[in-house]
C-alpha cells in the first residue's frame, strides 16, 4: 500500500456525489486531514473488529469485497 498527496485527492473528491458542489473553504476542510491509499489487488485494507482511523473510504478504481469470516458479503 501507497499514501499519495492531496495534490491527488482534491479533483476525485471533488467528482465524488457525498462532495460534489462543495465550497471551496468546505472542500480544504475534507482534503486537510485526508489521505489516498493505494492498496494491490487482494490485499487487505480494512480488518473485522480492528479499530481503523475515523473517516470515509472512497474507492476510486476497482472494486472492495466485504467479508465476514469467510463469508464474502458484499462487492463494492
Amino acid at each position: 500500500m501507497t499514501l499519495a498527496g492531496p495534490h491527488r485527492y482534491r479533483a476525485i473528491l471533488a467528482d465524488s456525489v457525498p462532495f460534489r458542489g462543495l465550497a471551496p473553504g468546505a472542500m480544504d476542510r475534507v482534503v486537510g486531514p485526508a489521505m489516498l491509499l493505494e492498496a494491490a489487488p487482494g490485499s487487505p485494507v480494512l480488518f473485522e473488529g480492528e479499530r481503523s482511523s475515523p473517516g470515509l473510504y472512497v474507492v476510486v478504481e476497482g472494486e472492495v469485497e466485504v467479508h465476514q469470516g469467510e463469508t464474502r458479503l458484499n462487492v463494492l
